[in-house]
């Protein structure tokens, strides 16, 4: 994959990690249905090694992309058309801002799972636009107030928050926006509103 358009820096989300950890619960075979949280979904087998099983979060966020090898996902635009490609499509979507994840090893099996704040992509969804990255002039504007983190050339989401005062006849409406900006979380240290970007 080249360079992406308006991509966003995916934070920690704790009520998205609460998810995934109630969907590895007693290590299901297949993944729990969530209309609002998008997520991607492993279940590891006997025929994994207790060390895959041990790190079934590590060997997911492995594994997950793995599918775009074998697909051609193109270069231009990307649209959601396998339900093959889901997991890793949910993973890298452009808009997508909060993640959590969650691991649970069960006898000879194991399951990982993420969970995202973008319900799960259909085909015909856009994933994300090949173009200049927010580093080399592209735009970081799906969220109002976002700005771009040079170091990884990633767009981060503004918080807006909105106070309404009344005080006689007169209200008073201030929006206050600032930038959160978060600790990339790297796999081996992870804990057990749709926005357009064309």
């Amino acid at each position: 994959m080249g360079s992406l358009r308006k991509q966003y820096k995916q934070e920690w989300d704790c009520a998205l990690e609460e998810l995934a950890k109630k969907a590895v619960e007693n290590c299901p075979t297949t993944r729990t249905a969530n209309p609002t949280n998008g997520q991607s979904f492993m279940h590891l087998d006997a025929s994994y090694t207790a060390q895959e099983k041990a790190q079934a979060l590590n060997t997911s966020l492995s594994t997950w992309p793995d599918s775009s090898d074998y697909n051609d996902i193109g270069n231009d635009i990307v649209n959601m058309g396998s339900e093959k490609l889901l997991d890793f499509m949910n993973m890298i979507r452009a808009n997508t801002y909060q993640v959590g994840c969650a691991q649970k090893e069960c006898g000879n099996t194991a399951t990982a799972a993420c969970f995202y704040n973008q319900p799960d992509l259909k085909t015909g969804d856009l994933v994300f636009k090949a173009g200049n990255n927010c580093t080399n002039g592209g735009p970081c504007t799906t969220y109002p107030a976002s700005t771009c983190d040079a170091t990884f050339s990633l767009c981060v989401r503004g918080n807006e928050t909105t106070t309404t005062t009344t005080t006689g006849a007169t209200t008073t409406t201030t929006t206050v926006t600032t930038t959160t900006t978060v600790a990339p979380v790297q796999a081996e240290t992870m804990p057990t509103t749709t926005g357009e970007y064309e």
